[in-house]
């Protein structure tokens, strides 16, 4: 479910669930109220990104019969984020937005050898991030990511430029598939 294969996920959870439904012989799914609470330690989970594994999760989990909700902190390989996963299961007025993830950090670039090998050649410093990104009921996706690149030195080869370090620098990244 949710594209996550179970034998490549792992950690610790403490999990406490409540049903609520009424003692009935005909009992339909939308009379059973759902809520679960979940507090997941050292969770591992694949990304779609270069095979790299999300690690040292510290996460929470809030799941009910109308989204799933789950925030918290990890690692991919070594760069720390703050993370947030919100699920919806039922189509909210004036908006077709069924999942939406967001993302922080801020890391030296030098953590970034496994993911970008070539970044060295690129930019050297600190970088944070912020990103966003939305999936919609349609299977259309969204996303914008901004990338503050201030505390960064950055080269730029073939045209023989370079940025130093603190002097003010953004760059922003956003895709739409309409």
């Amino acid at each position: 479910m949710f594209g996550l294969d179970p034998n490549k996920t792992g950690g610790e959870a403490t999990v406490n669930v409540d049903l609520n439904f009424p003692l009935i012989d005909d009992l339909t799914t939308s009379q059973v109220q759902v809520n679960v609470l979940a507090d997941i330690k050292n969770a591992v989970f694949p990304t779609p990104m270069n095979n790299q594994n999300l690690t040292q999760g510290e996460l929470e989990l809030s799941v009910n019969n109308s989204r799933l909700l789950l925030a918290g902190t990890a690692k991919i390989d070594e760069i720390p984020l703050e993370l947030k996963w919100e699920e919806s299961f039922t189509t909210q007025k004036g908006t077709d937005t069924q999942s939406k993830y967001m993302l922080k950090s801020r890391f030296e670039t030098a953590l970034l050898k496994n993911l970008w090998p070539d970044a060295h050649d690129y930019v050297d410093g600190k970088i944070s991030l912020n990103g966003e990104i939305i999936r919609k009921q349609n299977g259309i996706t969204d996303g914008k990511f901004d990338f503050d690149l201030s505390a960064s030195e950055l080269f730029f080869i073939p045209i023989s430029t370079q940025k130093d370090k603190d002097i003010p620098a953004t760059l922003s990244l956003t895709f739409n598939n309409n």
